[in-house]
């Protein structure tokens, strides 16, 4: 005879009891544990967590031995439980799944339980594999890439654009000299996105970044415009059709001088002069 509160022990740590069984799969259990379950039914299997304990066992880890184990346990515990009617008026108040529970039912939502765990086996190894594939594709998109910079550096393949020219160049960040100029031009490598906004003369433009969140600055300072002076009489221009005033361009060239300029309202400030060696986009 079983014992009501008699600890059951299955497999993969699997422990209960009669009257835990009821309690979960049948009225009593309806707010509680049990509603974990009935929700799950007919639902997708993403509503349970991988780490879901029913029974006491990580749902995921269910196997058909937790499965033969349970639903013996409920045929055992319905008819040979010292409180055998306790138990069958537990389970055949349940309402949860629109129906009144059964032991015949009960063994049915541990069969569904257990194809929700499968399912999610399933999507667990399938999400482990599409990362493990997104590493492998970044590892492998980082060594064509690094390949790609050795090329360029060792004249192997030629500047195309100018992601290239930035990479061959390493060029530093033009914001920053544009926002806060070197006192003596370092001769450096420099590149960035500017727009262009006035033509100075043959073969220098000025051109501009705007809103520019100066960060080196304490505290941090907002620049609604600042300039930047562009020689470009030898630069590579990718796309001739880029030349236009208020044009969005990439440039990358030498640090070679500063330069000063007026304001509309008389104020005198200095902005770097940079000797282009790429136009493009």
């Amino acid at each position: 005879m079983i014992i009501d509160n008699k600890p059951l022990i299955g497999p993969e740590g699997l422990q209960t009891s009669c009257l835990q069984i009821a309690e979960k799969l049948g009225s009593d259990g309806a707010t509680t544990d049990g509603g974990i379950l009935y929700d799950g039914l007919g639902k997708p299997w993403g509503q349970y967590a991988p780490s879901q304990r029913l029974f006491g066992v990580p749902f995921t880890k269910w196997t058909p031995n937790t499965v033969s184990f349970l639903k013996d346990s409920i045929n055992q515990c319905a008819k040979e439980s010292t409180l055998g009617q306790r138990f069958l008026n537990a389970l055949t108040g349940g309402q949860n799944t629109g129906t009144s529970m059964s032991p015949q039912l009960a063994n049915k939502v541990v069969d569904q339980i257990y194809v929700t765990a499968m399912a999610t086996n399933e999507l667990a190894a399938q999400v482990a594999q599409a990362r493990q594939q997104a590493i492998e594709q970044k590892v492998a998109q980082q060594q064509v890439q690094a390949q790609h910079i050795a090329d360029l550096k060792s004249g192997k393949v030629k500047i195309s654009d100018m992601d290239d020219a930035i990479e061959f160049y390493s060029a530093n960040s033009l914001d920053q000299i544009i926002a806060s100029p070197l006192l003596t031009p370092d001769s450096s490598y420099y590149g960035g996105r500017v727009t262009l906004d006035a033509q100075q003369q043959n073969s220098l433009l000025r051109a501009k970044i705007t809103n520019y969140v100066d960060l080196t600055n304490s505290p941090p300072r907002v620049l609604n415009v600042a300039y930047v002076f562009l020689k470009y009489k030898d630069a590579k221009v990718f796309d001739a059709n880029l030349l236009r005033l208020e044009r969005s361009v990439r440039v990358v060239g030498r640090y070679v001088q500063n330069t000063q300029y007026d304001t509309v309202s008389g104020e005198t400030k200095t902005s770097p002069v940079l000797d282009v060696l790429y136009i493009g986009q």
